[in-house]
Order: C-alpha cells, then structure tokens, then sequence
C-alpha cells in the first residue's frame, strides 16, 4: 500500500543568507553512514491536507457530486541514546476529514497511530535502521507503522533526491518520480523532479541549503484500482551540519479517479504538506 503523503506547517523561520559565498564551492547534501551525536534529539511535525477536494462519483447508475476535506498530522521525537541506539516517542498521529455528498456531511472521525503511547527503539539493521516495540510483539497495523518509522529514519527519499554527489549553488538536476516520498510503491510510476539549489545561509543556529523543487508526476495507486496524479512545487531548507531537511512546504494540485465500490470516482483539488525538524544538541 502506499505510504502516507505529507504536508506545510508554514512557519519558515528566520533564513539568513550568508555572505561571499563561491559560485564553485561544493556542498554535501546526503551522507549515508552519518549518525547524530550521542545525547542529541530532533522532534520531527508533519501535517497534510486535502481541503474541499471536488468529487464526482458514479455508482448504482447514478451521478453524484460530492467533496472530500482530510487532515493527518504527525509529530514524532527521536533521541540518540547511543550510536546505535535511537529511541522514539510518538507524540501524535491523527487523521480526520469530512465527506460531503449531495448536501449531506459525514464526518469521520479523528484516529490516533497505533504506536502512541508505545516504547520504540531503533538500532542498526541491514540497509539502515529497524524500528521495533521494546516490549511485546507488533500486531499488522503496528508493525506497518513501524515500517513508516523505519523508512523515516534511514532517509531513503532524501539518498535518491539529493545523492552523495557534492552540489553547487545554481545546480539543478531531474530525479525519478518514485524518489517522490510516498510514491516507493506507486505502480506504473510516470513523470519526475526537478530539484534546484538556490543559495546556502543560517537556519536555526546551522549552515542550511535552500532548494526548490517542480513535479509533474502520476501512477496507480497500489491494489486499489485507481489512478493518482500529482502536480506542484515544493521549498527545502537542508542542514548541511545534520544532514536533515529542517523544513519542507509543498503545494500541489491533486486528481485520483477509478473504481470504488459499486462503482466509479473522480476526485480533484488542491493540497498542502509541510514538515519541520528541531534539533536539540547535548
């Protein structure tokens, strides 16, 4: 299945740029092996939303018209307690909307993660890392979100969009669409990135990249007989001391349409996802 999409929390911070800086000078954007100091933490918040996403749907012979608002919110710290050690306390994890169909509404109701509340502990494993409970065994729904976890921690998104390769202020490189976070396990993924590394300067006490990023992408959404595109662009503020995106704010247009139960559905609009990540040295 696909993994969640994400989305803006939209308060930037404070960018300074910094002064006399080299058109040639090369940057690292992506270290694989990096590992935070021992003592450190990072609190990671996520939030997406889909607002009055226009539907039009078919079902039983008839045409209806409806719109769809959805929000998940995410907010997860991780503590360094040794170099191979990482523990994580899921602090939220919701997801919430409303339906409207011909006029009438229905809510659904606000979820919690299944892993809030539990003790979670990551150590090295083939590949990166492995998220497991400290205590008892994961049922199918837990051990999904562990996998999330996991995904979030071995950064595999940002090693294909970024890449070992040293970059200059001014570069600009095109990346696969299943290098697109949450697109991993789109089928038939078409279309691609376009990231561009605007300038570098001081975010939040740390030397950080500022990148722009353009998509155009689409695929199938994975057992679930519908078809997904997503066009839109995104802003980036990279740590280039911890190797970690400090911010993230996309906007995009959105269109799913297939099969549903009994029938068929379109569904278009506009979304939104933004992420933050504050450090905390020991």
């Amino acid at each position: 299945m696909m993994k969640s999409l994400f989305i803006p929390l939209g308060l930037l911070g404070s960018f300074a740029l910094v002064g006399s800086l080299s058109a040639e000078e090369t940057y690292t954007l992506y270290k694989a092996d990096f590992k935070m100091p021992k003592g450190s933490s990072w609190t990671e918040k996520s939030q997406m939303q889909m607002k009055e996403m226009q539907m039009q749907m078919v079902a039983g012979g008839q045409q209806m018209e409806g719109k769809m608002s959805q929000l998940v919110s995410e907010e997860n710290k991780f503590t360094q307690q040794e170099l191979d050690k990482i523990k994580i306390d899921v602090i939220t994890k919701s997801s919430g909307g409303e339906v409207e169909i011909a006029g009438q509404k229905m809510p659904s109701p606000v979820t919690d993660g299944a892993l809030k509340g539990k003790e979670l502990l990551a150590t090295p494993a083939e590949g990166g890392w492995q998220v497991n409970l400290i205590a008892g065994e994961a049922n199918a729904v837990e051990a999904a979100e562990l996998e999330t976890l996991s995904h979030v921690l071995n950064d595999v998104s940002a090693e294909k969009i970024y890449g070992a390769e040293k970059r200059k202020i001014g570069d600009s490189w095109k990346v696969k669409a299943t290098a697109f976070p949450g697109f991993e396990n789109v089928d038939n993924a078409k279309g691609e990135m376009t990231v561009t590394f605007i300038g570098v300067g001081e975010r939040d006490g740390q030397q950080a990249a500022e990148l722009e990023m353009t998509f155009d992408m689409s695929g199938e959404l994975e057992d679930m007989g519908q078809m997904m595109a997503m066009k839109g662009t995104a802003k980036m503020f990279r740590s280039l001391d911890y190797f970690k995106d400090l911010s993230i704010e996309m906007n995009m247009k959105m269109t799913i349409e297939g099969e549903m139960p009994g029938g068929s559905m379109l569904m278009t609009g506009d979304a939104t996802y933004g992420k933050t990540i504050s450090i905390t040295l020991p």
